[in-house]
């Protein structure tokens, strides 16, 4: 956890829209192969997508879900500018009034998904030291899980904000449809169990909005700089929480 909070906030005052699920994958990862070993981590099975199971089911969902964010970002934006084609610009009220509904849509299903992730790793601190058996999560820390992320959803980090936003120039209809697919993505994942990264489905379908109407609009590099963040936090935090360990528990033996 310490390993990937400190990455958090390093991201965050470098203004890159890294993931925070990742960062908590990373650390788990390689905080129980330095304390226990390989044998330790539940890998499962990556057969087919539906029926994959522990470590690669979470890998699936937060490697598949930005695909998923750029296809649908395409596809829809496609769908509604052929129907929208003859449309005047008064639509334009409509599609903002839209985002009144979608915005909250989208963080509900940040906010079930994150929590989730939250309550979990509080459980898994709980059950390992013999003070819960898992079978039901406790009042308490589903309110610390849910006020927790609340108060970070309040804390606005301008710099990430103007990163995702200077993806593409966008007008209402990007607008309506780079929130409807990225609020139906997180949705389902939500319900399904998927853990994924909003930020990620947020930016991916950012592009692929901006790729559907004009592929040269959209700003490549700051698209390629978010992917690079994104591809490097879980290898980068599980080293981190390796050496963190050996530090702090092998070579200092603190509470030990």
């Amino acid at each position: 956890l310490s390993a990937a909070i400190i990455w958090n906030i390093f991201t965050r005052r470098m203004g890159v829209p890294t993931s925070s699920t990742h960062a908590l994958v990373g650390g788990i990862l390689g905080g129980v192969i330095a304390g226990g070993g390989m044998q330790y981590i539940s890998w499962g099975s990556p057969d087919l997508i539906y029926k994959a199971t522990g470590v690669w089911k979470v890998l699936l969902s937060l490697f598949l879900s930005p695909f998923a964010g750029f296809l649908v970002g395409l596809l829809l934006f496609k769908f509604f500018a052929f129907i929208l084609k003859s449309v005047s610009t008064k639509a334009n009220k409509y599609l903002n009034g839209m985002e009144w509904i979608l915005v909250p849509m989208l963080a509900f299903g940040h906010g079930a998904n994150e929590t989730q992730k939250a309550m979990g790793v509080i459980m898994l601190a709980l059950c390992a030291a013999g003070l819960s058996q898992g079978e039901e999560i406790p009042l308490w820390v589903r309110t610390i899980s849910a006020l927790a992320v609340a108060s970070g959803i309040l804390s606005v980090a301008p710099l990430i904000v103007r990163r995702v936003g200077g993806i593409y120039k966008q007008r209402p209809l990007h607008g309506f449809i780079s929130q409807l697919s990225s609020a139906s993505i997180v949705l389902f994942a939500s319900f399904t169990g998927g853990p994924l990264s909003t930020s990620q489905v947020v930016a991916s379908s950012i592009v692929g909005v901006g790729s559907a109407e004009r592929i040269k609009g959209v700003h490549w590099q700051v698209a390629r700089e978010i992917v690079r963040a994104w591809f490097l936090t879980i290898p980068a935090v599980a080293l981190f929480a390796w050496l963190l360990y050996m530090l702090l528990f092998r070579h200092l033996n603190l509470f030990l």
